[in-house]
């Protein structure tokens, strides 16, 4: 007996990271705020480089900082933050990264980026979950008016050798939040003179959520017996996805579907496996190229039997009449299959 799929969790495309209002001079050019519901968790936030919101500098680029914190009663440990190019395959952009600053647990990024998209991983450490704070700045932009020029050099230098717990420290002169402002602190900003960037943030299309039924199983039937042969396909419409087999988690009864078994188009994902003899356990994971993570869960009855079910009458002969018949499946009450006799099995 052939078996279908059973909905146990409804696929959906969640939003991860949301954009939060920064307080004016505060220095934030974007703030997000997410939940790592795991240790092996990673959010992926989509930042975009748009010319339209950031003045750049005449060597065409703006450095930023980025700087993970936990949220209010979070006991998440801040990890290492990744920044990827989306254009260049997941390459990562180069920079230095701690995972805890000076007098925090916070961690930080510092990374110089052209014009463009990138997609911003962030994790926790130490085996630690809970919710997060993102904030991105513009590295040496020491007054928070969000552009670097020589009002923010001159405050770097007149603070240098300021120390964190002195009365004049600020963090924001302190651009690798090492705890002291020194030369480095203003190298820094020099490099960066002339980035800046608008008030008012471009909005982020993570915002934007895909309908419910925007990623569907295909290929396999929800409501009749489905064959174990044969690939297991994902749609998307709405959107694309991210062509990276690498950023796909897809399993099987828990075991991980290596990357070479996958085949990715823009709105079809590719597996070619084979499904077990009764119950198969599927759970993906993907991204579109947005940087929306997709997912679905679902339980799929896969294999053949043959059953044989005779018809009697009560007192043993065999019952000869026209008669349907409905096997269940003992396992799931939904499956089933129906036959029609009139020979009395």
């Amino acid at each position: 007996m052939m078996a279908r799929l059973i909905f146990v969790a409804s696929f959906a495309v969640l939003l991860m990271a949301q954009p939060v209002c920064a307080q004016a001079g505060s220095g934030e050019v974007a703030s997000f705020t997410g939940q790592l519901s795991s240790a092996t968790q990673v959010d992926r936030i989509v930042f975009d480089v748009n010319p339209d919101h950031f003045g750049l500098t005449t060597n065409g680029t703006v450095a930023l900082v980025f700087v993970l914190s936990s949220a209010k009663d979070s006991l998440l440990d801040p990890g290492l933050i990744k920044v990827v190019a989306q254009k260049s395959g997941g390459v990562e952009v180069g920079g230095p990264r701690k995972p805890g600053t000076w007098g925090s647990d916070a961690s930080i990024a510092i990374v110089t980026l052209n014009a463009g998209a990138y997609n911003v991983l962030v994790r926790s450490q130490h085996n630690t979950k809970g919710a997060y704070r993102l904030d991105v700045l513009l590295a040496g932009d020491a007054n928070g008016d969000l552009k670097v020029d020589d009002t923010d050099l001159q405050i770097i230098t007149k603070l240098k050798g300021v120390k964190a717990g002195d009365a004049l420290y600020t963090q924001l002169a302190d651009v690798d939040r090492n705890g002291v402002i020194n030369g480095g602190d203003r190298e820094r900003a020099r490099a960066n003179f002339g980035a800046s960037a608008k008030t008012a943030q471009a909005a982020n299309p993570l915002e934007e959520i895909l309908p419910p039924g925007a990623l569907a199983l295909v290929g396999k039937s929800s409501n009749s017996f489905n064959s174990s042969v044969g690939p297991l396909q994902f749609s998307l419409t709405g959107a694309s996805f991210d062509l990276n087999p690498t950023e796909v988690t897809l399993t099987i009864n828990g075991a991980h579907v290596l990357a070479d078994r996958l085949t990715i188009g823009d709105h079809l994902l590719t597996a070619n496996v084979t499904l077990a003899d009764g119950r198969n356990d599927v759970s993906l994971k993907a991204y579109d190229t947005v940087g929306r993570p997709l997912y679905f869960t679902g339980t799929l009855w896969a294999g053949t039997a043959s059953l044989q079910i005779d018809l009697v009458n009560p007192d043993g002969s065999q019952f000869l009449q026209q008669a349907k018949v409905v096997a269940v499946l003992s396992d799931d009450h939904s499956i089933s299959m129906q036959a029609t006799t009139t020979i009395g099995s």
